[in-house]
């Protein structure tokens, strides 16, 4: 099967991944200027994590990240471990997201869908190597101020974006089956 060029973001979600991402009470950007790619609509296999932050590795369980369109702007991006059978109704571990873009960086922001957005949003950079899409967090304990507008927080995050030292480690995943629909 061919991989796509590039690979979903959100997936970029490892929101599920660690204790020490960055929440914010604003997105980094507003959901109207986010548009739905198709090249990010699929199943997404987790491949493993590097430590390229400094940080202790999170031993993951293998697991997808099924990513769906959502509307016309956000993409609906669940956790599955790899050992588990989906049920149709399970709706934990759903999160819907969007991208913003911040000086030529995919930013991804996400909520727990049976959140509101006031329980606050996951922010990811992520980008495509090759046929492998990554993903790391803003670590909360470098990113330790909070924003009241997105226009303020994406000001800091664009000081942040060229440091490692800021993010999570790297998390990866290679696209396994394609989706084309939205649900």
């Amino acid at each position: 099967m061919k991989k796509s060029p590039l690979a979903l973001i959100f997936i970029a979600l490892l929101f599920f991944t660690s204790c020490n991402e960055y929440l914010s009470p604003v997105p980094a950007g507003p959901v109207s200027k986010s548009k739905i790619l198709p090249e990010y609509l699929g199943l997404w296999e987790y491949v493993g994590q590097t430590n390229d932050s400094n940080k202790n590795i999170n031993n993951e369980s293998p697991h997808y990240l099924m990513i769906y369109g959502f509307n016309k702007h956000e993409y609906l991006i669940q956790m599955v471990m790899r050992d588990t059978v989906v049920k149709a109704d399970a709706f934990q571990g759903l999160h819907r997201g969007f991208i913003s873009e911040i000086n030529g960086y995919h930013i991804v922001n996400f909520v727990e869908l049976t959140k509101t957005e006031d329980a606050g949003y996951f922010i990811y950079n992520f980008g495509m190597k090759n046929d492998t899409f990554w993903v790391h967090g803003f670590d909360r304990y470098k990113m330790d101020k909070t924003f009241n507008s997105s226009c303020k927080l994406r000001s800091y995050l664009k000081k942040y974006l060229n440091d490692p030292s800021v993010f999570t480690p790297t998390s990866y995943y290679i696209k396994t089956e394609k989706i084309d629909f939205y649900l």
